[in-house]
């Protein structure tokens, strides 16, 4: 398994811990979910930057975005206890489709070349 896919896996979850945490910081009001949010986010974006080195931009981020869509739903089903109706249901799986065959399409294709370099 090449260096980037492992970076790739990693990247979704400092995304969407930083999207849960900025859930907390926005329903608490408390000041360390803001800290820890932005820690989350700049280490999101720094392995986001290193995958677009290797992979084109519309590939990382439909990898990101499927991430995001998946935790930040059952973040918001289990932990904040929201209730998602039919139709958002039925309009998340629309979207994970649609960002699946996004990604699937280019990394069929093309597989990601690794340079061994580290920003």
């Amino acid at each position: 398994m090449k260096f980037a896919h492992l970076v790739a896996g990693a990247t979704i979850v400092p995304f969407s811990l930083g999207d849960a945490l900025a859930a907390a910081w926005g329903k608490t009001g408390k000041w360390w979910w803001l800290v820890a949010m932005l820690l989350a986010g700049n280490a999101a974006w720094i392995l986001f930057a290193y995958l677009n080195k290797t992979w084109p931009l519309a590939t990382v981020g439909s990898l990101v975005n499927i991430g995001l869509m998946l935790f930040s739903v059952i973040l918001g089903v289990t932990i904040f206890k929201e209730k998602l109706k039919t139709l958002e249901w039925v309009a998340i799986a629309i979207g994970f489709t649609a960002l699946g065959i996004l990604f699937y399409a280019r990394v069929s294709d093309t597989p990601p070349t690794d340079t061994g370099e580290w920003l």
